[in-house]
Formats: C-alpha cells, structure tokens, sequence
C-alpha cells in the first residue's frame, strides 16, 4: 500500500513539472488604430489582457509605446497606438489567443513572440543606468583679469631672458 502512496505523490510531481514546462512566457505586441480615441486606447489594452486571464495565462507586464507614424497605410490608418503585453500561457491555448486578436476589428495587426527562457532573471540582473546629467558644450574656463595676465607674460619673458 505504502508504494502506491509514493508512486501517487511521483505522478502529481510529475504532472506539476510538466504544467510549468507547458506554460511559456511570451510578448504580445498590437496595433491600435489611430482612428481610435486615445481615451479608449486603455480600454482595447484590458480587453486583450481578460482574453489571456480568461484563457488561464497570467499578464506579468505591459508598456504603451505611444503613438507612432506608420510605415505603410493600414486600413486607411496613417498612425497607430502601439503596445505591449508580457504574459504566460499554456501552449496549447495559443492559438486561440491568436485566433481572438484577429477577430478584434480595433487592433490591426498582432504579434506574438515567445520570450526566452530565464529572460526574467536577466531583467532582474541588469542594473539601472543613472541618466547623464546635461552640460554645456563649451567648457566653463577661469575668468582671468588683464592685469593677471599681464604678471604672467612678465614671468614668462624674464625666465625666457635669464635662461
């Protein structure tokens, strides 16, 4: 009896491995129309967030990139609302994530990327960059009086003469 207990524990270890081995860590970037109210530019960003939680994948990090110039018209749209979403889902989920971008008539294009493992802890590795601190291009040089000057060229000359 005892053996079957621990071969029960085993295969609940191993399916719990397995459920994390399944699940990935992916970017999601979108375009939002620029057609499309800024005010309502956070509200498609939820939307697309409750498709991934509604899916079981947990939303681990977003950025709006802004409002940029397209390359190339799309759907009569000169400019887009680009954003990001960093999320982890079941692989097997996937496509049905896909399949919902696409039948969403606010984004214009979607893309999915699956991120490389331990990216996170590289993240949490890098140390942050102090911002440089803004200077002149010309350099602050000693005001120096005439007179100052002149003593100068007098100790120059006479070390010049009595050399």
């Amino acid at each position: 009896m005892p053996e079957k207990s621990t071969n029960a524990a085993a295969k609940t270890n191993k399916t719990s491995t397995k459920e994390k081995e399944d699940k990935f860590y992916y970017e999601l970037l979108f375009l939002v129309g620029g057609n499309v109210a800024e005010t309502d530019v956070p509200k498609i960003n939820d939307k697309a967030k409750k498709e991934i939680e509604k899916l079981a994948g947990k939303v681990i990090g977003e950025n709006s990139l802004g409002k940029k110039r397209l390359a190339y018209p799309i759907e009569d749209n000169s400019f887009g609302y680009y954003m990001v979403l960093e999320f982890n889902l079941d692989i097997d989920k996937l496509n049905e994530l896909d399949d919902t971008l696409k039948l969403n008539q606010d984004i214009l294009r979607h893309q999915i990327v699956k991120l490389p493992v331990g990216y996170k802890e590289k993240l949490i590795a890098r140390t942050p960059v102090k911002p440089a601190t803004e200077t002149s291009g010309k350099k602050e040089e000693e005001k120096v009086g005439i007179e100052e000057l002149d003593k100068k060229l007098d100790e120059l000359l006479e070390k010049d003469l009595t050399s």
